[in-house]
């Protein structure tokens, strides 16, 4: 006699085989989109890490270059321990360590203010600033430790060394801020803003640059100030105050409403 006929599957057997097929379907395609984020948040890595080490590259092969280059010692005070870069207005930037104080600081060189170019008046004008800027005190923003004329000819400003990231390198490894973060990095900075303004001091519109600003812990602190003395160019404090202005109202435009 003929063979009898395979049993047909059930309603629920089927659904039941349907609903294992798409677990797995979907199983696979989690793995696959998590493989894909692993794949770009590796290529977003990669990316940073190229910038960085090729602007690594560039200060190392400009310590050979600069006056400073076999990292001397200055005034039997300040040790150089490696360049940081070059800063806005002519200035190579140092890391040093302070050997009276036992603390790394930052110690900027200012070659635009060479003698055969503004001559001794320029010198005693660029004193008379740093005088003012020591007494300049605010959590947001790196004190002024020490100046003086260096042998060179070349005007030297002594800094707070700012722990952290640099702003700038921040960002470009985390992406972009969110909202609270970036209200909390414009409250400070309008803080010193407001802090400077109520001390007559003008700040420069290059010192809120992200190069300029160092980030540790959600907090924010401007690398230092650029005095009127070492601004390239020559840039009016007009012009500089129209820009600060213009920073301030743009920072308080950020702040949230209470």
């Amino acid at each position: 006699g003929q063979a009898a006929a395979p049993p047909q599957p059930s309603q629920e057997d089927l659904e039941e085989e349907a609903w294992e097929i798409r677990e797995l379907v979907a199983t696979k395609l989690a793995a696959v989109y998590r493989e894909e984020q692993e794949m770009k948040e590796r290529e977003q890595r990669l990316a940073v890490e190229r910038v960085e080490y090729l602007k690594t590259f560039a200060v190392i092969d400009a310590e050979d270059k600069v006056e400073f280059g076999p990292m001397r010692l200055l005034r039997q005070r300040y040790q150089l321990i490696r360049l940081l870069g070059k800063s806005i207005g002519q200035s190579w930037a140092y890391r040093a360590f302070d050997l009276h104080t036992l603390q790394n600081v930052m110690l900027r060189v200012h070659e635009n203010l060479k003698a055969p170019q503004g001559g001794q008046e320029c010198f005693e004008s660029a004193a008379q600033e740093c005088e003012v800027a020591k007494t300049l005190r605010h959590p947001c923003m790196a004190s002024l430790v020490d100046h003086f004329v260096h042998d060179g000819g070349s005007y030297v400003t002594v800094w707070e060394f700012c722990e952290g990231d640099l702003l700038e390198a921040y960002l470009r490894r985390t992406g972009t801020a969110s909202e609270k973060e970036a209200k909390g990095i414009a409250l400070q900075l309008l803080s010193a803003l407001r802090y400077l303004e109520s001390k007559g001091h003008v700040l420069d519109r290059q010192d809120l640059r992200s190069s300029r600003i160092a980030i540790r812990g959600g907090e924010v602190k401007i690398c230092g100030l650029t005095l009127p003395s070492f601004r390239r160019g020559g840039s009016s404090s007009s012009s500089s105050g129209r820009a600060s202005s213009q920073t301030a109202e743009a920072l308080h435009r950020a702040r949230p409403v209470e």
